[in-house]
């Protein structure tokens, strides 16, 4: 008799690369050979968030199974740690050292996401690890000796620092110097000490970067980033935050390759004051040498709300043939700029918006304008106290019906995916997320 057993084992191992994350566990109990098929899936992404942190040292870590089972470790391609556990106030620790044991056997690191502060051990996992192409790190009060060892990793792809120190930023230019042959993605986030002379300095090394992102960085305008573009020609995804400077733009160098922009003006200084003259100045300037934009994010502050607006229109004058993806976050805007999105972003598959709850009738009729939207997402302003309303499975099941492209709803931790028979009949299949928190920054390009 034919059976999963019977199968080979690298066909099985493929059959489980399609199985959803969650309760891949349970699915390592039915056999034998469901246990060898799902440990390369299970190890292959290990996270350590707030739920896990609880539970410790009650509940086993994958750090202390790979520890008891080293050729685990071989599997293990992303290691995202977003805190620790405490004892006394300090890290645990028993965690440090499962931890360190475990991260020394995973030669074949791929990614590495670490944002806990103050956390000098963790440096040493970088080393030996030749294929690590990814490093996300909150570099808040590192030393010049502990800068020294995360440029241990000379093949990084993407780099993401948050809240780096005077130490990092010194040595950013020599960094980039070292890793310019390979890296085409780099973020610095909320960094207030980063200044023009140093972003300067590492951006002269890095022609072939393809994402940037300067956000939260107060003593860098867009102004200066987008002088500097001169520097990255083959920039696609690019993001900064906005702010009031008095100073005319001008125009900025040819980025014919742009697809992706995002701006900030919820972290700038001063962000009350922005005008709409200096919002509306930086799309003009843009087009001309980046006729098609797909992706547009735009994150504000509700006070801001009308200088949005007018940002939307004049987007939408400008860019709505090539829209593919656009977010409008932390700011509401009403039902008519929706429908204007709809209407004329013809090739729009997702949209990112505060869904107007009290208004239902009037948002469903306005996402109807739209015969290519395929995700729609409700994003949550921080403008509303206590228990938010959300959507039901009536409201979803009618914008569905309206919008007959539309595949998936997503509002807060609920998922709504259409389940189409006929063009006129849908059904509503629903799911809840783990909030575990995101490991990719709002501005992200891809999720």
């Amino acid at each position: 008799m034919v059976s999963a057993d019977n199968l080979n084992q690298d066909v099985l191992e493929l059959i489980m690369t399609f199985l959803p994350n969650t309760g891949l566990a349970c699915i390592a109990l039915v056999s034998r050979s469901f246990y060898a098929a799902i440990i390369p899936k299970l190890y292959r992404i290990i996270s350590f968030r707030a739920s896990h942190a609880t539970r410790f040292p009650r509940v086993k870590t994958a750090f202390a199974t790979i520890s008891i089972h080293p050729w685990f470790a071989t599997y293990v391609r992303n290691v995202d740690i977003r805190t620790v556990p405490l004892l006394d106030s300090r890290p645990h620790p028993k965690f440090l050292l499962e931890a360190s044991q475990a991260m020394l056997k995973c030669k074949n690191l791929t990614s590495f996401k670490c944002m806990v502060i103050g956390l000098p051990t963790v440096l040493k996992w970088v080393n030996n690890k030749p294929n690590l192409s990814e490093l996300q790190f909150r570099a808040t009060s590192l030393t010049t000796e502990q800068v020294g060892m995360l440029m241990q990793a000379k093949k990084l792809c993407h780099l993401s620092l948050e809240n780096a120190s005077c130490n990092a930023l010194d040595l950013l230019p020599r960094w980039a110097e070292r890793i310019s042959s390979t890296l085409t993605s780099l973020t610095l986030y909320m960094t207030p000490d980063l200044n023009e002379i140093v972003l300067e300095g590492a951006l002269q090394h890095l022609p072939n970067l393809t994402t940037l992102a300067v956000i939260g960085c107060h003593k860098i305008d867009h102004i200066t980033v987008l002088r500097l573009l001169y520097l990255t020609p083959l920039i696609e995804s690019l993001g900064f935050t906005v702010m009031e400077t008095g100073c005319p733009l001008g125009l900025p160098p040819p980025v014919p390759h742009l697809q992706h922009l995002v701006l900030d003006t919820q972290n700038a200084t001063y962000s009350s004051m922005l005008t709409s003259e200096t919002l509306m100045s930086i799309l003009p300037g843009l087009q001309l040498s980046s006729p098609e934009i797909a992706s547009f994010i735009i994150k504000s502050t509700q006070r801001q709300s009308e200088l949005v607006q007018d940002l939307i229109k004049q987007l939408l004058t400008r860019q709505a043939p090539t829209l593919r993806r656009l977010s409008i976050l932390d700011t509401t805007i009403p039902v008519s700029t929706i429908e204007a999105i709809c209407k004329s972003c013809v090739r729009l598959e997702r949209l990112d918006v505060a869904f107007p709850i009290s208004e239902i009738p009037g948002f469903t009729k306005a996402v109807g304008r739209s015969k290519s939207l395929r995700t729609l997402i409700d994003v949550d302003t921080h403008t509303v106290h206590g228990l938010r309303r959300s959507l039901n499975n009536d409201n979803v099941c009618t914008i569905m019906e309206k919008v007959p492209s539309l595949q998936r709803v997503v509002t807060g931790q609920r998922v709504w995916t259409a389940m189409r028979e006929s063009q006129d009949t849908v059904e509503v299949a629903f799911e809840r997320r783990p909030n575990q928190g995101s490991s990719s920054y709002w501005f992200a390009r891809h999720e």
